[in-house]
């Protein structure tokens, strides 16, 4: 073969890769995408937030319930890229179910408090109508680690809380 063959044969071959892999991280995308639609309610896909919970929320009777009701709040910690921050929440529960929540951005770091006020934007039908007990947020509309802050409050309210 003389050279301007194989120099149309190795750029055929590169265009092959290239139109391979494309294809390959397409599918993988796809795949991703179906495996999150499958897992996550509805509400959380269009959103980008993704929370987790460790039971099905109930409500519970004033009886069996562990925790008193009342309005709690705590500053939850966390470490960022920036160093260590933390979230002020409070929540409302009756019956050991949340009724009501709010939450204060305290970020230092300028990145952080970008992601905790889109986390605050986005939080609350994530937690609401859920027993304090099943509480559980990872990343809500891409803010993964301030899930880690409100995890952490919510950790010392279930304490003050136990009746």
């Amino acid at each position: 073969m003389d050279q301007p063959q194989n120099q149309k044969l190795l750029a055929i071959i590169g265009l092959v890769v290239i139109v391979a892999a494309v294809g390959v991280g397409l599918a993988v995308n796809a795949k991703n995408q179906q495996t999150a639609s499958a897992t996550l309610a509805p509400s959380a896909v269009a959103t980008n937030q993704v929370a987790s919970t460790t039971a099905t929320p109930a409500v519970e009777s004033a009886n069996t319930s562990q925790y008193k009701d009342g309005t709690y709040s705590a500053t939850g910690s966390y470490e960022s890229p920036g160093g260590q921050e933390s979230i002020e929440i409070s929540v409302t529960v009756k019956n050991g179910v949340i009724t009501a929540t709010s939450a204060q951005e305290a970020a230092t770091d300028h990145d952080s408090e970008e992601y905790q006020q889109r986390f605050i934007a986005n939080y609350k039908s994530l937690v609401v109508g859920k027993s304090l007990d099943s509480v559980s947020l990872g990343r809500v509309s891409g803010a993964s680690l301030t899930g880690a802050g409100f995890n952490d409050a919510i950790s010392q309210i279930k304490t003050q809380a136990r009746a």
